[in-house]
């Protein structure tokens, strides 16, 4: 069985580290192997998206980094036809009706 693989984009290191901690405890509480990468901005995420087939399971997009946003990712991931799994991180509500245009699953 392959293991899940979540993909955090966080510009923040604190949040970041906490994601990935968080993460990584639910995964293991409930007995699921795992991969966990984490990405300082959007335009390294893409990189690894545009070379690598399917790369993750779960993408953790903060919307709101220098350069390109995780909203314009997830923008591009879907001209893209590209389906994978999108969360956004934001505590901002006025991404709301923009965000659910890349359908995510949550925010």
């Amino acid at each position: 069985m392959n293991a899940y693989r979540l993909a955090i984009c966080e510009d923040d290191d604190v949040t970041r580290k906490e994601l990935h901690s968080l993460c990584h405890d639910i995964l293991t509480e409930d007995g699921i192997g795992h991969e966990i990468m984490e990405f300082l901005s959007a335009q390294e995420l893409e990189r690894v998206l545009t070379e690598e087939s399917d790369p993750f399971d779960l993408l953790l997009l903060d919307i709101k980094m220098e350069g390109m946003t995780g909203m314009e990712l997830a923008q591009l991931l879907r001209r893209r036809g590209d389906r994978v799994s999108i969360v956004f991180i934001t505590g901002d509500e006025n991404y709301l009706p923009e965000g659910y245009s890349v359908q995510p699953i949550h925010f």
